[in-house]
């Protein structure tokens, strides 16, 4: 995982953590899915612009999609 990554995902994870109704492996989940929503709008959204998009962006999660 890159370091921008790595470190968005840290620090939404510790501010999640905070929330006294983040529940551990729910509370995870319910990131992981959240930042492939908004990785999918990423890639459609580029779509729609008519640009061509790789492989390696329909399959990785980049920082932004964790904030």
């Amino acid at each position: 995982m890159p370091g921008e990554v790595n470190k968005a995902l840290r620090a939404t994870l510790k501010e999640e953590s905070a929330k006294k109704d983040f529940g551990n492996a729910r509370g995870v989940r319910n990131l992981f899915e959240k930042a492939v929503r908004r990785r999918d709008m990423r890639v459609a959204e580029k779509l729609n612009e008519g640009l061509e998009v790789g492989d390696d962006e329909v399959l990785t999660l980049d920082a932004d999609d964790f904030k």
